[in-house]
């Protein structure tokens, strides 16, 4: 699409959900969404045997539009790990350290005396590159031949393959919205794999594509000039971001209004409520209110809100998937899955996200997704970089 076409209501939903970062919509389905088994038989209608993508309900997770990677053809949960630099590797579960107490509260009340010192910036678009490594599953030959029709728990423990796709994805978005946006998909992109024999097999396959899409770099232009967004769409803009509240009472009023409208608007639909607390909520929001489109009091007030909030937890002395000094805000579901928010310890700077689920049915927790926040700002004017 050029800028200045004419777009329809489908049109736009389309290209809102082309904005939104994949990896995120993903870990909301697969952590706080309400979910049912995935029938993994249907493999075998696919042309090259891989793993479908787990079934989904419908999500209400608020979703970041601004830092958007987009890999909606990830096959299914799994590993996505990645060191400093772009090596691929299996991360077998969240690292256990030893180090000196330290709560999340008492973290998260300093990092909001930090937050509140930054700089106040501005500009006409809001810009943001984010990299992500996420883990696809494939079937071989033997496990295509293998495959038991109709029966999900039998296809369940048939082997597969893993490979590790990596890339980047430019984003701008206008601070007066609705209007122009851009994003630039694919860059930088690579392929790797668990094993040698993962990648044998992937060739014996024909090297087919691994996600849904061309995996060309390629840009994408948008004109939401004539479009009314909705009001989760408009909770997620940059421009909208950037004029939340920034004193603590107010903007836990907000959050607790969005948390309302979201249960109300869920069981309006079908008579189920979102399965998501108002913590929840809260922690789901952080991919928002700590980014650089928010005020500086605003990521302030918002560290005093989540330090009022149960579950949340602390690893330190970790890094994020570039290699980057991080320590993470945990949030857990039962035994096995977890959602880490990644803060640089000096600048409470928010760097990125890891999910954890196990990768088989009975197995322990693995390192499923992973991004991280290369570079974001206000800049003056549609393609410029901070």
């Amino acid at each position: 699409m050029t800028f200045g076409a004419k777009m329809n209501r489908t049109d736009a939903e389309h290209a809102f959900r082309a904005l939104k970062p994949a990896a995120l919509e993903r870990t909301a389905d697969e952590i706080h969404g309400r979910r049912r088994d995935t029938d993994l038989a249907r493999a075998m209608q696919d042309t090259m045997g891989r793993e479908p993508r787990p079934a989904r309900t419908r999500s209400r997770r608020p979703i970041l539009v601004i830092a958007g990677v987009t890999a909606a053809g990830v096959a299914a949960a799994g590993a996505a790990v990645l060191t400093a630099g772009d090596g691929g590797g299996s991360h077998r579960g969240p690292a256990t350290v030893a180090q000196a107490p330290l709560d999340a509260r008492t973290f998260l009340l300093t990092a909001a005396h930090t937050a509140e010192k930054a700089p106040l910036t501005t500009g006409a678009y809001y810009y943001n590159r984010e990299r992500e490594q996420a883990l696809i599953r494939f079937l071989g030959k033997r496990s295509r031949r293998a495959m038991p029709t109709g029966n999900a728990e039998l296809a369940k423990l048939l082997p597969f393959h893993v490979a590790y796709v990596t890339k980047s994805q430019d984003s701008w978005n206008a601070r007066r919205s609705p209007g122009l946006a851009r994003t630039i998909v694919g860059i930088d992109r690579k392929i790797t794999f668990r094993s040698a024999a993962d990648e044998a097999a992937w060739r014996a396959l024909g090297s087919p594509e691994l996600e849904d899409w061309s995996a060309k770099p390629h840009t994408n232009n948008y004109d939401f000039r004539d479009i009314k967004p909705s009001a989760s769409q408009r909770r997620d803009d940059p421009g909208e971001i950037a004029k939340l509240p920034a004193d603590e009472r107010s903007l836990t009023i907000l959050l607790h209004r969005w948390h309302d409208s979201d249960e109300k608007a869920a069981r309006g639909h079908d008579g189920v409520g979102t399965g998501m607390s108002y913590t929840d909520t809260v922690f789901s929001m952080a991919p928002n209110l700590l980014s650089g489109a928010a005020r500086p009091g605003t990521r302030a007030a918002f560290f005093r809100i989540l330090a009022g909030e149960p579950g949340i937890t602390l690893v330190r002395d970790t890094t994020d998937l570039l290699g980057r000094p991080a320590v993470a805000l945990v949030q857990k579901e039962g035994k096995k899955r977890e959602h880490r928010y990644l803060i640089d310890p000096a600048t409470t700077r928010y760097l990125g996200h890891e999910a954890y689920m196990p990768e088989k049915p009975d197995g322990p927790p693995v390192r499923m997704l992973a991004s991280a926040i290369q570079a974001e700002g206000w800049v003056r004017s549609l393609g410029a970089r901070p």
